[in-house]
């Protein structure tokens, strides 16, 4: 399952999948301790970088990509960089939507959820880049006690 699995071997699968199927050159890079993220984290970081490898797959003509994943102190971030033919992100947006293509729709919102936020930088000759920004989960009991400690 994909949560049984450490979060920078999915990275590399994802990776290695889109080297063989579009010969497509991957970089992955991972820093900070990805496996303290809750599992719910881990899940999204890996399905917004397979959907984000998907697109470029798809729609980009990429001949290469990299991919880092920065779990720090206050948040984790995973960015999707690829050296395509880029696109018009809101007009591109409204017309996936209208044919109910949610690729990245359903990327920001798996992000919102975790109280985070999804970027999407591209223009008409590249590149593309894909952001994910998620806060650090900490327990509720945490945050109260640290509270406490500051009053």
């Amino acid at each position: 399952t994909v949560s049984s699995r450490p979060l920078a071997e999915q990275l590399q699968r994802h990776a290695a999948a889109l080297e063989r199927q579009a010969g497509i050159a991957v970089s992955v890079e991972v820093r900070g301790d990805v496996e303290a993220l809750s599992s719910s984290q881990r899940l999204a970081v890996a399905r917004i970088v397979q959907e984000a490898l998907t697109n470029v797959r798809e729609h980009s003509g990429a001949s290469s990509v990299s991919v880092r994943v920065e779990a720090g102190p206050t948040h984790t971030e995973a960015v999707v960089v690829d050296d395509g033919r880029g696109f018009e992100v809101e007009r591109t947006l409204v017309r996936a939507a209208r044919r109910g293509r949610l690729g990245l729709v359903g990327m920001a919102e798996r992000v919102r959820l975790l109280g985070g936020a999804l970027d999407v930088e591209s223009r008409p000759g590249g590149p593309t880049t894909v952001a994910a920004t998620i806060p650090r989960w900490e327990p509720l009991g945490a945050r109260r006690a640290a509270r406490l400690r500051v009053a």
